[in-house]
Order: C-alpha cells, then sequence, then structure tokens
C-alpha cells in the first residue's frame, strides 16, 4: 500500500553519522571480542567460546543496526509507520498516550508509546520496538527529531481525540 506524500506529517530518520557511527562501534566491539578470544592464553575452552559468542552476538546486532538505519518513522495523519520494514507500528485509535519525561524504559534520543492493548513483541534495532502495551521510538534518531515527533504526535491525537 503506497501513501502520498500529502498524508505524511512528520519523519524521523538517523543521519548519516549516526548511520556509520552506532554499526560502527558495534562492529569494532564484536572485533574486540573476536581477539579477546584467540589472544586470552590461559582461558578455558568455555571462557573462549562465551567471549566468542559475544562477539558474534555484536557483529549480528551491528549488521541489524545497518539495515534498520536505511529506514525512517513516519508519522502519517493514520498513525506510526516504519519505512524500512513496511510496517504499520500503530492507528491513530491504538495509542492511549505519548511519554516523553524521564522513563528507564525510554530509548536514547526517543519517547515512549503507551498502546490500548498489547502487541506481539516486535522490533527493529535502533530505531523502535514494542513490548506488550509499549511502543518505544529512537535509538540512533536525532533527539531534537524524537521530540518534534512527539509533539506532533500528541497534537495529532488532540486533535483526533476532539
Amino acid at each position: 500500500m503506497t501513501q502520498s506524500p500529502d498524508n505524511l506529517i512528520f519523519r524521523l530518520e538517523p543521519g548519516p553519522v549516526r548511520r556509520a557511527i552506532g554499526p560502527g562501534f558495534l562492529m569494532l566491539t564484536a572485533l574486540g571480542f573476536a581477539a579477546a578470544a584467540v589472544a586470552l592464553p590461559d582461558a578455558g575452552l568455555l571462557t573462549r567460546a562465551g567471549v566468542a559468542a559475544l562477539g558474534i552476538f555484536s557483529a549480528v546486532q551491528a549488521v541489524q543496526l545497518r539495515r534498520a538505519a536505511r529506514g525512517a518513522i513516519e508519522l502519517r495523519e493514520d498513525g506510526l509507520h516504519c519505512t524500512g520494514s513496511g510496517r504499520r507500528l500503530a492507528a491513530l485509535d491504538e495509542i492511549d498516550r505519548v511519554e516523553t519525561g524521564l522513563s528507564l524504559l525510554k530509548p536514547a534520543s526517543g519517547f515512549l508509546i503507551r498502546l490500548r492493548d498489547s502487541q506481539p513483541a516486535a522490533r527493529r534495532t535502533g530505531m523502535w520496538w514494542i513490548r506488550g502495551n509499549r511502543l518505544a521510538i529512537g535509538g540512533i534518531t536525532p533527539k531534537g527529531g524524537g521530540k518534534a515527533m512527539a509533539s506532533a504526535l500528541s497534537e495529532l491525537l488532540r486533535l483526533h481525540r476532539s
């Protein structure tokens, strides 16, 4: 389903520097774990396997972050959409409230949305995640963009409900 550009209210996407630095640091971490697994002279097989597993996990996360960073999160008249996966994250009717304050469960440079009903767990590393009735937006997205999208979404919800 193709959306017209007129339907778009706000687009949140990481800049080129964030697209490079995020996956780059994760890949450096993966290489560090791989080097440590090889270079640990007195470590047992289980320790080396554990360190190697951390390296593999870091490399997988770097690849997933790189893929996710190619997309964007769009606020449209009918709700939030992820262009990278083509998924509708939440319709306006499914959103209970937007939380922008301090929270331990809020991603860096982002905000939290409380949904009316629980959703199956899903995520795009560094862009968004859904767990239960929480939808978190942010990670490698710019902080100012996250604040602006949260404000625009709050205003859209206010207009939609009145």
